[in-house]
């Protein structure tokens, strides 16, 4: 099937619309196989509430249509500190999961960096395949980058990962601000 940019962009706007008013819960340890399967063992770190109107409209973004959330609030507290991984993103009723996301952050320097977490660099999205602590010069090319006793693998161009926060060590007191993009190919 080869959908119009329009047709996909009247599916991603119905999609987005389940999220308004509900929330993007932010949770430590392993993704599940789908957002259908109960978390066991996550740890809560934070939660962003949608606006009423969760997501803007959706244009083109070659190869994707995209539509960018908008959330109640600038930045959220955390109720718990860890290292996310993921975050699920629930309908306003608050107990019907709707996705799982990936999570990242611009690479940061000197932190620790767990085993799977994201992050982006020189134009560049890279995954964690070594958790280790970063050193001072950012990951770049388009192979695997040791950084530190951390190594990246690159992902691709531009974030190629999810939600953006601010940084996955989340710590309590210290808030975190969000950026989501939704995606859904068209081409």
């Amino acid at each position: 099937m080869n959908p119009s940019q329009s047709g996909v962009g009247v599916a991603l706007a119905a999609y987005c619309a389940l999220y308004n008013n509900g929330s993007l819960v932010f949770l430590t340890g392993t993704m599940p196989v789908s957002p259908e399967t109960a978390l066991s063992g996550n740890t809560t770190l934070c939660t962003g509430t949608y606006s009423a109107t969760a997501y803007g409209s959706p244009s083109y973004s070659s190869p994707n249509m995209v539509a960018t959330a908008s959330f109640t609030a600038g930045s959220y507290t955390p109720v718990a500190g860890g290292s996310c991984t993921f975050a699920r993103g629930y309908k306003s009723d608050g107990t019907t999961a709707e996705a799982d996301f990936t999570v990242g952050s611009a690479w940061i320097a000197s932190q620790a960096v767990v085993l799977g977490q994201y992050c982006t660099s020189s134009g560049n999205s890279y995954k964690c395949t070594t958790a280790g602590t970063s050193s001072t010069t950012a990951p770049s090319g388009t192979t695997t980058f040791t950084d530190g006793t951390a190594v990246w693998t690159y992902q691709g161009a531009g974030q190629t990962f999810d939600v953006l926060i601010s940084n996955p060590i989340i710590q309590i007191a210290v808030p975190i601000s969000i950026s989501q993009t939704m995606k859904m190919p068209a081409v």
